[in-house]
């Protein structure tokens, strides 16, 4: 089943109609694909309607996390932690190719119990040392260079140019839409959006 973005009528309604089916819901809380974010009244309500359905919560971060748009976590921006946050692509630090998840002791507990029955799933990560220590330096960077503070200096550049050219373009860009170091433009003619896109790559330079 599929909702409306970042609407929580929608959301509400199938839930109501499905209650008995639905057991997880899984979330962008910024979607990197339309460069549109998840308003913070929309995942507030979220989490206490999952909270008092019993429904696990579920923020897909596999593109947004890591500092790429913003916060470290994009769930850090309006301080809502789901249930189960999945991980990948600069997980692996632009070295590895790795994924995970991280969930609540609760979850966790519930769905396997231990350390051995949470790896009883699946061996396709047993052995796989250089990834693990990639993702672990890959860690560090995120905290100790501030890598957050760095995604948002860099977003403050580029929402100058990208908007300065949409107001010289306007007839070509119809909007500016991004987040940390991850931005857009929706142009209203395609060759000259790229175009645009061009110059601004060389002005954010």
């Amino acid at each position: 089943m599929t909702y409306e973005f970042n609407s929580i009528e929608s959301i509400k309604q199938i839930v109501s109609e499905n209650e008995d089916d639905i057991y997880a819901i899984f979330v962008e809380p910024f979607s990197c694909s339309t460069l549109t974010e998840c308003s913070e009244n929309f995942l507030k309500e979220l989490k206490i309607l999952c909270k008092s359905k019993d429904i696990a919560l579920v923020f897909d971060e596999i593109y947004s996390g890591f500092a790429k748009c913003g916060p470290n976590f994009y769930m850090e921006k309006y301080c809502v932690t789901p249930d189960v946050v999945c991980l990948s692509k600069a997980l692996g630090g632009g070295k590895s190719s790795i994924s995970a998840y991280v969930c609540t002791d609760e979850l966790y507990k519930k769905a396997y119990g231990s350390l051995a029955g949470a790896l009883m799933h699946s061996t396709t990560y047993n052995s796989f040392g250089e990834e693990c220590v990639t993702v672990i330096e890959a860690t560090n960077i995120l905290v100790e260079d501030k890598m957050s503070e760095k995604s948002y200096q860099i977003e403050q550049i580029l929402s100058n140019k990208l908007n300065a050219l949409k107001d010289k373009y306007p007839d070509q860009i119809a909007d500016v839409r991004g987040a940390g170091t991850h931005f857009g433009l929706d142009g209203r003619n395609c060759r000259y959006a790229c175009q645009a896109a061009s110059v601004a790559r060389r002005a954010a330079a």
